[in-house]
């Protein structure tokens, strides 16, 4: 599915993982266009080998990765995923869908907490580890700006976490004002 959404865009590389060590699991990871298949359970440092077989070196960025306020990018980008909430709407009504939205908030708040402690501290490992656990329940409720920041935030290079993560934490929290408001609003 990716390599079908991703036409015409730079190749990323995939690899799959399975416990599945027969040839045709191979086969059928490289036909669905991977570029490699490791066999569970993997060893370290046969993990790494297959990552830095397969990694192209980034080119230098001349502008930190940090995504900007969705609204500054795009007016027209919504807060929320109106499909990704009918979807909640119809798995189990709309007070569960604003009971998931109300708990993602309250996690949110948490987990902005930490981003700003690790990146006060300059911990990246902590602080990639927050932006991640964001950007997965990001993706459940529908915040695709958050989301897509807290993708920034995690390759935001160990060095700059320090000086770019605090930015990058008060982007997320204006983002998250905006997805409480859309909330509100139904």
């Amino acid at each position: 599915m990716y390599r079908a959404a991703a036409l015409g865009r730079p190749h990323v590389p995939i690899l799959g993982l399975t416990a599945d060590a027969t040839p045709a699991a191979v086969a059928r990871c490289r036909d669905a266009g991977m570029d490699g298949c490791l066999v569970k359970p993997v060893e370290p440092s046969r993990l790494a080998a297959a990552v830095l077989a397969h990694a192209r070196p980034a080119p230098p960025l001349a502008v930190p990765p940090i995504v900007s306020h969705p609204c500054s990018r795009q007016a027209s980008v919504p807060a929320l995923d109106l499909e990704v909430r009918a979807n909640l709407t119809a798995l189990g009504g709309e007070d569960f869908a604003a009971g998931l939205l109300q708990d993602f908030l309250a996690d949110a708040e948490q987990t902005t907490r930490l981003l700003a402690e690790a990146a006060g501290a300059g911990d990246a490992a902590g602080f990639r580890a927050a932006a991640h656990a964001l950007r997965s329940s990001a993706a459940n409720i529908g915040a695709r700006g958050v989301f897509e920041m807290c993708a920034a935030a995690e390759a935001i290079a160990a060095p700059e976490v320090a000086t770019l993560g605090a930015r990058q934490v008060a982007m997320l929290t204006a983002e998250l004002d905006r997805v409480r408001r859309a909330g509100d609003q139904g």
